[in-house]
């Protein structure tokens, strides 16, 4: 009888660390799920951050082409009056696709 007592209490030990065991993977793995957790919840911060960043430097960017164009348009429509006053005509053409503006005298 005694046998089979200690029989028992070591399958109970057994029986107890295999509970243990289990209950120590499902906190680590618990712990693991937190820290990815975590780490995804930066990087969707960072890439919230880098988004308006990206944003503020296209409406920038975009902002300076708009004033570029204007100037453009300001100059060229200062050098047809220029040209108009000094009896020189202009005309556009393109080559290569680049607009070029040429000046020809008057006679």
């Amino acid at each position: 009888q005694r046998g089979a007592v200690q029989a028992a209490v070591e399958a109970e030990r057994r029986a107890a660390g295999s509970k243990v065991e289990a209950a120590e993977q499902r906190t680590e793995h618990a712990i693991a799920m937190a820290a990815a957790e975590k780490t995804v919840d930066a990087a969707r911060a960072r890439e919230h951050q880098l988004l308006e960043e990206l944003a503020g430097s296209r409406d920038a960017l975009a902002s300076e082409v708009r004033e570029r164009r204007a100037l453009a348009d300001q100059v060229k429509h200062l050098l047809a009056e220029t040209a108009h006053l000094r009896g020189v005509s202009m005309r556009r053409t393109s080559m290569s696709g680049a607009d070029v503006n040429t000046l020809t005298l008057n006679a």
